[in-house]
């Protein structure tokens, strides 16, 4: 007989700042809307009651980083290019035709803007998915 193993589950932290939450947008056609729409004008409907621009900083850094860091700046990214581009959404995926997938869209506007790729330890992810290639 093998050894039993526990189950762990994660536990839920609440963010210090209750009303400083970011909506989630899902990954279906659209998200790339309502990650400008939250960066501009906030979701309501979905409890973000301020506008991502205009958030205060604390709202977003220090102890509140690990909730907000990353969604904040992939809305920021996506918002201020669309702004750029007049808030015209034909003018933004005639731009990005990488818009149904945010993950792609969000590399597109990051080499567009002259913007590095981050790198993990085991290099980018077309190093990484190269050598999966090779093993196979």
């Amino acid at each position: 007989m093998g050894k039993k193993h526990a189950l762990t589950y994660r536990k839920k932290i609440t963010p210090p700042i209750g009303e400083a939450i970011i909506p989630d947008i899902g990954g279906s056609e659209g998200a790339w809307k309502r990650a400008a729409i939250q960066w501009i004008e906030g979701d309501p409907s979905r409890g973000l009651h301020v506008p991502l621009k205009d958030w205060p900083l604390d709202w977003y850094t220090g102890e509140m980083r690990p909730f907000n860091g990353t969604k904040r700046s992939h809305r920021e990214l996506i918002g201020k290019e669309y702004i750029r581009l007049g808030e015209d959404d034909e003018a933004f995926k005639a731009e990005y035709p990488e818009y149904p997938k945010l993950s792609l869209l969000l590399q597109a506007i990051r080499t567009n803007l002259g913007r590095k790729q981050r790198r993990s330890k085991n290099g980018t992810p077309a190093e990484r998915n190269e050598n999966v290639s090779a093993k196979a």
